[in-house]
């Protein structure tokens, strides 16, 4: 018979089986544990991304050709982004340069937001009431300059064949669909109006169903809606207004579908939104920011010269998108520059 070595109280064989015992406890417990996690939170977590979406992007000065430096007071803001999202509002043309109320700006304008944004996906809806302000050529060299420059767009086409496309990236696994449209128009020739997409339901219901077909998981729109400026003073508190029209069709664009609403047009800020509503018999939350207001303008008074830089969190989980608004920046327009907007001076009080 071999030595039995006593530790404690206890034998070296003992002791080795308790420790064997408890260590299959642990792994048991362990696997049960990972099982049931599994089991209640499958496909929970996939991926996270950062939207980035901002306000219109406007050029009032004739002529301008030399943009350096027009976003750098906020260009830490957009380190993490995946993907950035606006609404150009103003047609990139070759001459004949001018700003309101017919728009036509430079190319350099988008060599600096390219060198800007540097290698990062961006997408610049181009369907709102300045579209057609060089009528349809003006439409036709906007896309072809984005194009140029690397630039996705949505909600505007150059010629009618196109005008059922969907621009569909896919970043970190999930598949984005990015749409546009315009319920506004200053000019509306009718032998080109299928070069902007109109908002109709007709053209939502067409459009959102082909981005599913596609295998799109995100579905963004950039709406350019509402009334400009529509804001009220009551008890010295600024209430911005919604309109019913746009209440409606957003939410009726997120029971067909829809999970990120990015408004533009009115120029001022308006509330951003996380909504549930039940979609396919299940909760679901969208998003909807009613308006970023502007990013680049040199409209004169002070609400019409801020804007919104939104950092959306999109994680997907087991039963669609949550979203988070991780950050917020107020931008203000100084000497032509995008600046953050100053925190108001605390004034001492002298005792």
């Amino acid at each position: 018979m071999g030595k039995v070595f006593i530790i404690c109280g206890m034998s070296y064989n003992q002791q080795i089986g308790k420790k064997i015992l408890k260590l299959a406890f642990s792994i048991l417990f362990t696997l049960i544990t990972v099982t049931v996690f599994a089991d209640q939170n499958e496909g929970a977590i996939v991926s996270t991304i950062h939207i980035a979406a901002t306000g219109d992007i406007m050029n009032h000065h004739v002529g301008r050709k030399n943009f350096n430096g027009l976003l750098d007071g906020i260009g830490n803001f957009f380190d993490q982004s995946d993907l950035v999202i606006a609404n150009l509002e103003t047609p990139i043309v070759a001459s004949s340069f001018s700003n309101y109320p017919l728009f036509g700006t430079h190319e350099n304008l988008l060599v600096y937001l390219r060198e800007f944004f540097g290698d990062k996906q961006v997408v610049l809806g181009f369907a709102n009431n300045h579209s057609f302000d060089k009528g349809a050529k003006g439409v036709i060299s906007t896309i072809e300059y984005l194009k140029r420059n690397g630039f996705l767009t949505a909600g505007a086409y150059t010629n009618v064949d196109e005008s059922e496309e969907i621009t569909l990236l896919e970043i970190k696994g999930i598949k984005i669909a990015v749409l546009a449209y315009t319920n506004l128009f200053n000019f509306y020739p009718k032998k080109d109006k299928n070069l902007i997409r109109a908002l109709t339901k007709e053209n939502l219901t067409a459009d959102i169903s082909k981005a599913k077909e596609l295998g799109a998981e995100l579905i963004t729109v950039l709406v350019h809606w509402g009334e400009e400026y529509n804001d009220e003073t009551r008890n010295l508190k600024r209430i911005f207004l919604i309109g019913k029209q746009e209440k409606e069709m957003a939410y009726w664009m997120a029971e067909q579908g829809v999970d990120i609403i990015i408004g533009s047009h009115p120029h001022i800020v308006k509330p951003i939104e996380i909504v549930e509503i039940e979609y396919l018999e299940q909760k679901k939350q969208f998003l909807v920011a009613w308006s970023l207001g502007n990013l680049t303008s040199s409209q004169p008074r002070g609400p019409r010269r801020q804007g919104i830089v939104l950092d959306i969190g999109v994680t997907k989980a087991k039963h669609g998108f949550v979203y988070q608004l991780k950050e917020q920046h107020t931008t203000t327009v100084s000497n032509g520059k995008v600046m953050p907007k100053p925190e108001p001076k605390v004034k001492s009080i002298k005792k």
